[in-house]
């Protein structure tokens, strides 16, 4: 049976029974307009976050005063000035609309309507690449029809709502530049080996979230050179070149001159330049230079070879990039903060939580894989190598999430583009069985998709009381509903923070003080440092920590709570006793908020 229908024989068939592009695009669309409709139906959008929060923050200021190359918010310093790792390239179609609407809205109102238009054209654009790469992978309207496709949209929500007005975090973009790279593999020619090189480059630009997808791509490719795929040599030398060209221009895009040579483990800098470019030019080298010369084993040393001297050389120069993007989060902070995370943690937690959508999604993906399988290792024997480096990539983002839960939104982006070949596979099964054999199975399948209709199908049990300990009402209580305006009295400070109540503080203070922690990873060391404030009963130390502040301010919480003993100074002031070097501010009426003047007389 023909895959695809790139074979000759079913040319015929494909071009006289092929579905409507535009028309399967606007279907599309309209999809993703649904999914958007019920998350803006709700109180809060379905993937909002905080990084919503501070990147609107970090546009404003962009807008107003900071530079296109100042990454600064000087209203965070614990006690350094807090330095974002945020790429400027999203922030650059928000204030390009910002800018257009300023004349006729103003600038405030000009940013809400950027905020709200920006993302469902990602959305927009998203859509249009998923029907191009499914052109590509199901030509013929057999291998997709309207209920197929209707079908694998249907497992698609988390990647949809990453483009609901107000959802202007970077996620949605690198959702849309890994389409990219799937539909470049999906061409596997000249033109899809650039759009690989300008989509890996771009995306590891953006955020290093999908990096380990990028290298994975990289090395998927520089495989098929190896084995001497048919097309691999012009795809592979295309890509790299590619790549060759982007590092430059994203350099000068977004790093300012005097950083060009620095370090940044967490964010686009000269390290990653330095990998991008080295791949660019050993796949020009093999790829053009050598061209189809040596056997598999030559090549497959010499890549080794080559790859494993650009990586030596990074490292050389850049020891600390082994230790990886969150080297900073160490100590109390990871301890109590980083580690508590829920998006942090493992796919272990949507069954701690009992979150019946989020485990479905992963049943059905695990068995889209299981089931492609076949699919994807005939295509090998077959040399036709754009479906098993999509099933490659699928494989990594559905590990990925099993090792960090918040890559389920990216995932479901990816892996669903695959449901057809499931459904094909399993069909093909399905009618190679003998009746008796059907039967049997039918019962199988029976007591196999039990399980899945069970978290389907059982209400949610009611929301047990969470165990929540004094560490975690301590910074991530943040005193939401509290009136500022005690803050406003104070004049231009420095306060030492628990990472949510200086997020609030920064968003909806009156901006005469600034805060020394947030909750972000780069706020790492000022969050331990608050902690140890807490937890030390050496009163010197103490001093020590608070050195570089004026006040002090938390949010009251329960007395009695687990871990209250191993913070002397928080069952102090929630107390009421008198600790030296700290004068309450007493408040006219009775608050959450607790502030304190440090006296460092």
């Amino acid at each position: 049976m023909a895959i695809f229908g790139w074979t000759k024989a079913s040319q015929r068939v494909v071009s006289n029974d092929s579905w409507p592009f535009w028309l399967y695009s606007l279907l599309v669309v309209c999809v993703v307009a649904v999914y958007i409709t019920l998350d803006l139906s709700g109180d809060t959008l379905h993937n909002g976050d905080i990084d919503d929060q501070l990147r609107g923050l970090f546009l404003r200021l962009l807008l107003s005063s900071s530079g296109w190359y100042d990454l600064s918010l000087p209203m965070v310093r614990g006690p350094e000035i807090y330095i974002s790792p945020w790429s400027r390239l999203i922030d650059a179609p928000y204030a390009t609309i910002a800018f257009a609407l300023h004349y006729f809205f103003g600038q405030e109102r000009s940013i809400d309507i950027a905020f709200k238009v920006w993302p469902p054209i990602l959305g927009a654009i998203f859509s249009i690449l998923i029907v191009s790469v499914l052109k590509r992978l199901y030509p013929s309207k057999a291998d997709l029809p309207v209920k197929t496709l209707l079908g694998l949209l249907i497992v698609m929500p988390y990647a949809f709502w990453e483009f609901s007005p107000g959802r202007i975090d970077h996620h949605n973009l690198q959702i849309v530049l890994l389409l990219l790279v799937v539909y470049g593999i999906s061409r596997f020619d000249m033109v899809g080996g650039a759009t690989v090189g300008v989509g890996v480059s771009v995306s590891t630009a953006v955020g290093l979230e999908t990096l380990p997808i990028s290298a994975l791509t990289l090395i998927a490719l520089s495989c098929t050179w190896v084995f001497d795929v048919r097309g691999s040599r012009t795809m592979l030398g295309s890509t790299g070149i590619a790549c060759l060209v982007m590092s430059p221009i994203l350099m000068l895009v977004l790093i300012p001159p005097a950083h060009y040579w620095t370090m940044s483990a967490d964010a686009f800098s000269m390290p990653h330049i330095q990998a991008l470019s080295g791949f660019g030019l050993v796949s020009v080298l093999v790829s053009i230079g050598l061209g189809e010369r040596y056997n598999r084993m030559v090549r497959g040393i010499l890549l080794l070879f080559l790859g494993a001297a650009v990586l030596t050389c990074i490292l050389l120069q850049y020891p600390l990039m082994a230790s990886g993007p969150f080297s900073m989060i160490t100590g109390p902070s990871r301890l109590y903060w980083f580690d508590r995370i829920q998006q942090e943690m493992t796919s272990l937690q949507f069954f701690r939580t009992e979150d019946h959508i989020a485990i479905a999604l992963l049943a059905t993906m695990s068995l889209t894989l299981l089931l492609a399988a076949p699919c994807a290792r005939r295509s090998i024997s077959e040399g036709r190598p754009q479906l098993p480096i999509i099933y490659l990539l699928a494989c990594g983002l559905l590990l990925l999430v099993f090792l960090s839960n918040r890559f389920l939104r990216i995932s479901v982006g990816v892996v669903p583009l695959l449901v057809p070949l499931a459904i094909r596979e399993l069909a093909a099964l399905w009618r190679s069985l003998s009746e008796k054999d059907a039967k049997v199975s039918a019962v199988i399948g029976c007591f196999g998709t039990l399980p899945l209709a069970l978290i389907l199908l059982i209400p949610k049990s009611p929301d047990a009381p969470e165990r929540y300990d004094a560490f975690d009402h301590l910074l991530w209580n943040s005193c939401e509903h509290h009136d500022l305006t005690a803050i406003s009295l104070l004049g231009r400070s420095k306060m030492m923070t628990p990472p949510a109540l200086g997020l609030h503080i920064i968003l909806n203070g009156p901006g005469n003080v600034s805060v020394s922690s947030i909750p972000f990873h780069r706020s790492a060391p000022a969050i331990s440092r608050f902690l140890r404030t807490f937890m030390t009963s050496d009163g010197s130390e103490r001093s020590a920590l608070l050195a570089d502040f004026d006040y002090l301010a938390l949010c009251r919480i329960p007395r009695g709570l687990p871990g209250e003993g191993q913070m002397p100074l928080l069952q102090s002031l929630l107390a009421g006793e008198e600790v030296e070097g700290l004068e309450p501010m007493v408040p006219a009426r009775p608050t959450d908020l607790m502030l304190f003047r440090v006296n460092h007389s």
